[in-house]
């Protein structure tokens, strides 16, 4: 059974992205990038973004990505962390060079592959 270690992102649509940057933006995120039917947000951590916003008729949730790890794998979880860390690092300073977030589908890993 794996276990959830953070909460990657969550990904939302409404009508007006203004009106959502605007409320991101009382609770302290800041704007990591922005197109004409997309917003992310980014909070103070490594992570290159938090909160997804696409613009939609309706408003309503989209999804979202956890960081998960099996329960086989616990044991190797400061591994696991460090790991995580450098490539949080690495797709935070590809997505500034290409001025956009680095979105990724979540990949289990398996024991026997972590170093």
């Amino acid at each position: 059974m794996p276990k959830a270690l953070d909460v990657a992102y969550v990904l939302y649509q409404v009508p007006d992205l203004d009106k959502m940057e605007s409320f991101m933006t009382d609770f302290g995120l800041t704007r990591a990038a922005r197109t004409a039917d997309a917003l992310y947000m980014r909070g103070a951590g490594p992570a290159p973004f938090m909160h997804g916003t696409l613009r939609g008729d309706t408003p309503r949730f989209v999804g979202g990505a956890s960081v998960v790890i099996a329960v086989t794998q616990r044991d190797r979880l400061p591994q696991f962390r460090a790991r995580r860390s450098a490539l949080v690092r690495l797709e935070r300073e590809l997505a500034e060079l290409e001025m956009r977030p680095a979105i990724h589908p979540v990949t289990p890993l398996r024991p026997e592959r972590l170093p």
